[in-house]
């Protein structure tokens, strides 16, 4: 019996749910927010990825896919970058994005880059943080 592939775009939009979840302490977008609703926040920005299929057949078919998907954890400051980064980790600690699918177990972290920091607006500063998470099919 064959599954239907993982969707890139259902694992994204409940990841976003997710993430939304942490309001009001920390809030969350599905894209770059405008300056004015980000402004002296954490948030965080969950970005979809388009993860990648599996061959494992000698038939050349897909057999498996993995689900990505990147969280930047924001602020104004460092410490709210921080913030935003553990209340992340926090969310998505031993999250089953599928619950009732028992193919699909918890999602896992799987990268997290430096602190990066956009000065490129004096007045406006933004620090980030970004973590990948993966989910196996």
């Amino acid at each position: 019996m064959t599954h239907p592939l993982l969707s890139a775009l259902s694992l994204y939009d409940l990841a976003l749910a997710r993430a939304e979840t942490l309001a009001p302490g920390v809030l969350a977008f599905g894209e770059t927010p405008p300056d004015a609703s980000s402004r002296e926040v954490p948030y965080l920005i969950v970005d979809p990825d388009a993860g990648f299929d599996e061959v494992a057949r000698a038939d050349g078919l897909v057999s498996a896919r993995r689900g990505r998907f990147d969280v930047r954890c924001c602020g104004s400051s460092r410490r709210q970058a921080l913030f935003a980064l553990d209340a992340a980790r926090g969310a998505f600690a031993d999250w089953r994005p599928y619950p009732l699918d028992r193919r699909f177990g918890a999602v896992r972290e799987t990268d997290a880059g430096p602190l990066i920091e956009d000065k490129s607006v004096p007045t406006d500063p933004r620090f980030s943080f970004t973590l990948t998470f993966d989910l196996d099919d």
